[in-house]
């Protein structure tokens, strides 16, 4: 299925029935904003990082994944960031660790990948309390990719995917799996209202 999004077309999956076209396009732009946000924040690069969507989780090859869920009365989200822990990405976290460690190990590495987890999360987190201001969140967990898998048996069985891209070396990506009842739903002209008071430096009252 294909979403017009700021003069973009973004590919994502179909989502229970219960979930409107609307509400899917907002988790779209959800996301991507957050991992772009998230991963800027971190080393003060907000013009390097490339976002794309992705059409499903088939097209994530990373083997690595934290999982982090945000809850509500009605609905679990599920925020997956997936990453490679390769040469690549250890001397990128290496860079963002040596101002407090001189050699950083691989537990220290883990910790910050778990940092990033936390803020992607937060984001997100933040974003939906715009529609149910009483929101959960987990701790990070370490998983590998394949368990991911698990969370359709789980009741999660709709889910939309980014990639994020810095320099063509280090890449991130990210998922949202969705657990709702019927009534979930998210309008994304309400979110680009709160995101342009928010911008333009507006007081928004809740």
């Amino acid at each position: 299925m294909k979403v017009q999004n700021n003069s973009q077309s973004i590919m994502i999956e179909d989502l229970s029935p219960g979930i409107s076209l609307g509400t899917q396009q907002t988790l779209t732009q959800v996301l991507a904003v957050a991992l772009k946000d998230t991963l800027s924040s971190t080393n003060n690069t907000p013009k390097q990082w490339e976002i794309e969507p992705l059409e499903t989780i088939t097209a994530i090859t990373q083997s690595g994944a934290i999982l982090l869920t945000i809850s509500s009365f009605s609905f679990q989200i599920g925020v997956g960031l997936h990453f490679q822990y390769d040469e690549a990405l250890t001397s990128y976290l290496t860079e963002l660790i040596k101002a407090t460690s001189s050699t950083p190990n691989k537990d220290e590495m883990y910790d910050r990948l778990g940092e990033i987890g936390n803020i992607l999360c937060g984001h997100i987190k933040r974003e939906i309390s715009t529609f149910y201001p009483y929101l959960g969140m987990s701790t990070p967990n370490f998983l590998s990719k394949d368990s991911l898998h698990y969370l359709s048996a789980a009741g999660f069985s709709s889910s939309v995917h980014s990639r994020a891209v810095l320099k063509n070396k280090i890449e991130f990506c990210a998922s949202l799996f969705v657990k709702a009842s019927s009534n979930f739903g998210l309008d994304i002209n309400q979110l680009q209202s709160t995101q342009s008071c928010h911008s333009s430096g507006e007081l928004e009252l809740f």
